[in-house]
This record gives structure tokens, C-alpha cells and sequence, in this order.
């Protein structure tokens, strides 16, 4: 199993953000590599416009754990608490995880080129 803790979360009241309650624990089979997202640290899962997250379901199964590794690498692919793990490295394991929670083929290219489009313009991702 993938994802070695559940996720727990807690709403931030007057956002539309979620804190982590416990750690995440999730290890990439592709990196062979374990990444812990620790208490506290904040998520909106999948910044997808609406008609897109209606598709998502980001409420669902198929992205929330994975999406919260990922939000937690781009936050500190900067200080460099995982070296060698670029915005594009984060963006598999997101793919990665969503495959491990069952999300479809079709999900997950369409998420991974979504990210890959957004990250070029918003995140200055190493593309």
C-alpha cells in the first residue's frame, strides 16, 4: 500500500483550505523513495476551475491524498527538504498516487497535462 497513513484533514474556517490533522505518509514505487507531509500543512487538493473539479470529483477518492503530496512538494521544493524532486518530479508522484487511488487513465492525463500547462505559466516549475 502506496499510502501508509490516512489522510486526516480539518477545514480552515473562511477558506475554501484543509490542514492536515495527522502526517501523510506516501511512498513512490517510481522513485522508490518515502515522502511524509507533516501536521499542518495546508491544501486546497486540486486548484482545477469548477466545471473541471466537477469532473475531478477532487471530493472523492481518486485525488485528495495524492493531491496533498504533491501541494506539500511544491512548498518546499524551494528549501530543499526533498533535493532532486522538481516541479515536474512532484507532478508524477501526484499521477503516481492517483493511479495508486484508482483514478482513471484518462484522469490522470488529463490532470498531468493541466499541471504541466499551469505550473509552466503560475509556478515557474522546472519543465
Amino acid at each position: 500500500m502506496p499510502f501508509k497513513t490516512p489522510l486526516v484533514i480539518m477545514s480552515v474556517r473562511g477558506t475554501e483550505t484543509y490542514k492536515l490533522v495527522r502526517p501523510l505518509r506516501y511512498y513512490s514505487r517510481e522513485l522508490a523513495r518515502e515522502f511524509l507531509v507533516p501536521i499542518g500543512v495546508e491544501t486546497d487538493f486540486a486548484s482545477i476551475p469548477g466545471i473541471v473539479k466537477f469532473w475531478m470529483d477532487d471530493d472523492g477518492g481518486f485525488i485528495r491524498d495524492a493531491a496533498v503530496v504533491h501541494d506539500y512538494l511544491y512548498s518546499v521544493k524551494s528549501n530543499n527538504s526533498y533535493p532532486g524532486i522538481t516541479g515536474e518530479a512532484a507532478d508524477g508522484i501526484l499521477i503516481e498516487g492517483m493511479l495508486d487511488l484508482g483514478a482513471s487513465w484518462l484522469k490522470r492525463k488529463a490532470v498531468y497535462y493541466a499541471l504541466r500547462l499551469a505550473g509552466t505559466f503560475c509556478y515557474k516549475v522546472d519543465v
